[in-house]
């Protein structure tokens, strides 16, 4: 087993390597998830991490700091507006935050993001 920090997980994940990560509370798993998808982007790649969750309050606080760095990063869960799934199917968003209830009802928008975006992940947080 090896065990990788944030950065090498993250360039595992940017040259297409799978990784199953276990870290803390509080170990700074959102960067290994929000990183790649982000250099991806930067570089002209369609690239989108999906991030299920079914903390609400965590998902709206991670959406609000990185729309105040710059970063496009949306969610679907109880609360998302029309507006919000349409901009997440179309991928507009780098960061996707879902609610698990949402992911089953999700599927064809998924297969959708597929054909027109690179998912680098789908990453299952606590």
């Amino acid at each position: 087993m090896l065990l990788l920090d944030q950065e090498e997980t993250c360039k595992q994940i940017i040259n297409n390597n799978d990784c199953f990560v276990v870290m803390a509370t509080g170990a700074g798993k959102s960067l290994m998830y929000q990183l790649p998808a982000v250099a991806l982007r930067d570089i002209g790649i369609k690239a989108i991490s999906i991030v299920i969750s079914p903390l609400i309050s965590l998902m709206n606080d991670q959406v609000a700091a990185l729309r105040a760095m710059g970063i496009s990063a949306g969610m679907i869960g109880s609360t998302s507006s029309v507006e919000d799934y349409e901009r997440a199917r179309n991928g507009e968003f780098c960061v996707l935050y879902m609610s698990p209830e949402k992911l089953f009802g999700w599927k064809s928008n998924i297969q959708h993001l597929a054909s027109t975006c690179y998912i680098v992940m789908i990453a299952i947080g606590e």
